[in-house]
């Protein structure tokens, strides 16, 4: 009798564990696809820093569930080092605000998805409330973890109530390693620029997941000024028309060559406040993103493929002067050769070059990847980040 007892019992927890996986039917979505890329910070003390860019939680059960929260833990042999938890109010918020997006391209770069945000839910749509009913989730993003370089794992938790008000926990476990490419990159510029946006969580580009690993590239004059004279005018600036050149060898596979800069755009108007023409500005921006939303932010930009040892990779080059690419589609490009001038097109007042590399042909649509210039000179060594400054006014 014990035996049959303690054999219903099973069957029944059995019966229920189904009914609750039944009812509990949880997604964790991820872009981009794993692994997450570590960024060594400070090699000397042994750590890194790594972005989660897009995760989302859909309810793919037929009763609803209820978002409590989610867990980010950056683990060593199993062994939780540093965590985060979001809580469900942040995931309404977020998700609240992708869904006012103004403009359905805004939420494709964001989440690297073509359809935006159902298509990074696999369908589901967003919902307003932490209560998710079939086919209803929630997406957070850019969550930035300062980490130790062991890191090997990235455990993600989502913690819910299920339809018989039990909490449940679904996880998901991600890779996390050093991103070592076998090409060589070379610097794309001759002579000496002041390397920006460098991949720590101040740079504008870290916190995107096409752009993570971006650098940008400016000349400076000996005061540390990226124009000498009218700065209206583009020739003003000591980079404009310097030429660009191939990072490794490679095969062009993409060319904008439309773009064009209206410098005058930046000078005031009679009457005109600066957050007048800020918001002038900002107007003319957006016209230009709903007519090619690639073109007003790269300018004219181009990519090449790059191949060596089964490793494929494309590197670009954005905001280059109009008119200036030498290149077309097809053709083969050996390090060094130039392909343009730096220019200021596209979502750039000042000139200066782009530079990214990313695991697909689309500079927008796919993954950021770490790369290393082989022939950089450092000025100052070892090299940190710092900021080039001048003084306005003499101190009596």
């Amino acid at each position: 009798m014990k035996r049959l007892l303690l054999t219903m019992m099973s069957v029944a927890l059995c019966l229920r564990a189904s009914a609750q996986d039944v009812d509990a039917a949880v997604k964790i979505h991820l872009t981009p696809i794993e692994p997450i890329y570590l960024n060594q910070t400070n090699q000397r003390y042994g750590y890194s820093d790594l972005v989660l860019h897009n995760i989302g939680i859909s309810n793919t059960s037929p009763k609803p569930i209820e978002m409590r929260e989610l867990i980010l833990e950056a683990q060593h042999m199993d062994l939780s080092i540093t965590s985060r938890v979001i809580r469900a109010p942040q995931l309404v918020i977020e998700s609240n605000r992708l869904k006012s997006s103004p403009l359905p391209i805004f939420n494709e770069f964001t989440l690297l998805t073509q359809g935006g945000e159902v298509a990074f839910l696999e369908g589901a749509q967003l919902a307003q409330s932490a209560i998710l009913k079939k086919d209803q989730g929630l997406i957070t993003r850019a969550h930035h973890m300062s980490v130790p370089s062991s890191t090997q794992k990235l455990k993600i938790t989502a913690i819910f109530k299920d339809s018989n008000q039990e909490i449940v926990k679904e996880t998901r476990m991600l890779d996390v390693r050093l991103y070592k490419s076998p090409i060589e990159y070379h610097l794309p510029l001759s002579g000496s620029w002041f390397m920006r946006a460098l991949p720590g969580i101040e740079s504008h580009h870290r916190l995107n997941a096409s752009t993570e690993f971006a650098v940008d590239f400016f000349k400076l004059s000996a005061k540390g000024r990226v124009y000498e004279g009218d700065r209206i005018n583009a020739s003003s600036y000591l980079g404009y028309g310097e030429p660009v050149k191939a990072a490794a060898d490679g095969e062009i596979v993409h060319i904008e060559s439309a773009a064009t800069q209206d410098r005058q755009a930046f000078k005031l108007k009679d009457n005109e406040t600066p957050r007048q023409r800020g918001q002038r500005l900002q107007s003319a921006m957006f016209n230009a993103i709903k007519e090619n939303a690639k073109r007003a932010f790269g300018g004219n930009l181009v990519t090449i493929k790059h191949e060596k040892e089964g490793v494929v990779e494309y590197s670009s080059y954005g905001h280059l002067k109009a008119g200036s690419i030498k290149v077309q589609i097809g053709d083969r490009v050996t390090a060094g050769q130039i392909i343009g001038e730096v220019g200021d097109t596209g979502d750039s007042p000042e000139v200066h070059l782009h530079f990214q590399v990313n695991a697909g042909p689309d500079a927008f649509m796919s993954k950021s990847l770490p790369f290393k210039f082989d022939d950089i000179k450092q000025a100052i060594s070892p090299a940190e980040p710092g900021l080039v400054i001048h003084s306005d006014k003499t101190k009596q």
